[in-house]
């Protein structure tokens, strides 16, 4: 089954003091569910480095009297009057700060807000991470929709995007070869992937500051692993004699079940890695999104010893960033499955949490499905890393 995902993240932004009371110009299009201002304001980037300059946009020529003025918290950095549509301003030289900046008219005595938006100032996006995706890469992906969807994710302030399914086999991800690339392929789930879509979608993040991820598990083996050069010791199984391989079944319809590798295997390390390489030569990716499937029962390798596996993604984690240190990683935690060996890691970007409604401490309460536990999972990621962010993946059900 594929869903679709969503992201939530840290607040950055606080609404500040006002000196003076005020109101709201609506637009025309305000409903009362949706109580839309007048402006609405856009900016070029997702976030800004300390002292850059940023750019401004209304969709109209501003009315007469209108002022912009730029807050922190409760403090008014600048105040200032606004005659065209388009304007810049100088980020404060203070890293890691948020700024609310306000379109509006004053009488004196109340301010009336025509329009407002976040500015988010930091060096770096894991500070303050709000994690977006995509998920289809059909011909469709032209530059213009493609530039429309990313414009919608940085006027929400998404700062890095999980390219979810992109990929051609889970131990081959690149479609084709560094030396010849496919222009298409088909993925997990048997849809045409086109790799210019991946391509436009990399080009338009980047133009807005945020970071593209890709996404793929640490250990999937699809069908004819063998010809593209995985060796079957790499492999783990639910038996000490290697009979009964592990894996995630999947729809008949299907390229694949996923067959399971040894994460922590050394050798399956530098072949996977070898694969990002290619990744890397093709496509101007930032990082690795890199996926589990949680607890597995117990689990054996080929020659029969028990493997443990989050002490296992510890060791991938290490191993993909001394391949690339210069690359960002994120690894997914399902269900908190081996978030303290991972997180001590010290080298992902952040947390991430797939919640799935069930913790296996408390299965029949349900408690993962609580505001309680998601409350836990961050200070249990704080214990194990306390200056890394927490970032939940939610999974909207349209059944």
């Amino acid at each position: 089954m594929k869903y679709i995902l969503l992201f939530t993240s840290l607040m950055l932004f606080r609404l500040s003091a006002y000196a003076l009371p005020v109101e709201a110009r609506l637009s025309s299009k305000a409903t009362p569910t949706m109580k839309k201002l007048y402006y609405d304001i856009s900016t070029d980037k997702c976030a800004y480095l300390p002292g850059d300059t940023i750019s401004f946009k209304l969709p109209a020529t501003p009315v007469s009297g209108l002022r912009v003025r730029y807050r922190c918290l409760a403090d008014v950095v600048a105040d200032t009057i606004l005659t065209t549509k388009t304007w810049t301003w100088v980020a404060p030289a203070q890293d890691f700060q948020g700024y609310l900046v306000e379109v509006y008219t004053t009488d004196g005595t109340t301010d009336l807000i025509h329009g407002a938006i976040a500015v988010d100032v930091s060096s770096d996006w894991k500070r303050f991470p709000r994690y977006g995706f995509v998920a289809t890469f059909g011909s469709d992906k032209t530059v213009s929709v493609v530039r429309n969807e990313m414009t919608w994710l940085n006027r929400c302030h998404i700062n890095a995007v999980q390219f979810q399914d992109w990929h051609w086999c889970h131990d081959w991800p690149l479609g084709g070869t560094r030396e010849n690339p496919l222009s298409t392929y088909k993925d997990i789930a048997n849809r045409i992937i086109y790799t210019s879509a991946v391509k436009n979608y990399i080009s338009r993040q980047h133009q807005f500051g945020m970071k593209s991820f890709f996404y793929n598990l640490c250990f999937g083996v699809l069908d004819g692993y063998e010809s593209r050069g995985v060796k079957e010791e790499w492999l783990l199984f639910k038996d000490k004699n290697h009979t009964t391989k592990d894996k995630h079944d999947l729809p008949d319809s299907w390229k694949s079940d996923i067959y399971l590798a040894n994460p922590g295997n050394p050798e399956w390390q530098a072949f996977l890695a070898d694969r990002n390489d290619d990744v890397y030569a093709c496509l101007d990716f930032d990082g690795y999104q890199i996926d589990q499937l949680g607890g597995r029962g117990t689990l054996y390798d080929y020659f029969g010893s028990q493997i443990d596996l989050p002490s296992g993604y510890a060791s991938f984690i290490k191993a993909m960033k001394k391949r690339h240190p210069e690359k960002r990683l994120i690894m997914n935690a399902v269900s908190e499955f081996g978030a303290k060996e991972m997180g001590r890691t010290g080298l992902l970007d952040c947390f991430y949490n797939e919640v799935w409604g069930c913790h296996a401490r408390d299965a029949l309460t349900r408690a993962e499905a609580k505001f309680t536990n998601l409350r836990n999972i961050i200070l249990n990621n704080r214990s194990y890393k306390a200056d890394l962010q927490t970032v939940f993946a939610a999974y909207m059900n349209y059944c």
